[in-house]
């Protein structure tokens, strides 16, 4: 299947158990398309990092103190 970004479809009918809303998104660093879980407010899909983008910023952003 092909999918747009923002499409809108229920947890069910992606192969996901429940009946929560799921939008198609685009991760802006590395531009994954993936299912992400549809939060109110969010206008055009979203603009939330995938998980390994997240991952990869917090260890950069990290900093030890000796």
């Amino acid at each position: 299947m092909d999918f747009n970004l923002g499409d809108v479809k229920m947890g069910y009918e992606i192969g996901k158990v429940g009946r929560t809303r799921y939008t198609w998104v685009m991760c802006p660093a590395c531009e994954e398309k993936r299912w992400a879980l549809k939060k109110t407010g969010n206008i055009e899909g979203s603009i939330r990092l995938c998980r390994q983008c997240v991952i990869l910023e917090a260890k950069h952003s990290f900093k030890l103190k000796n």
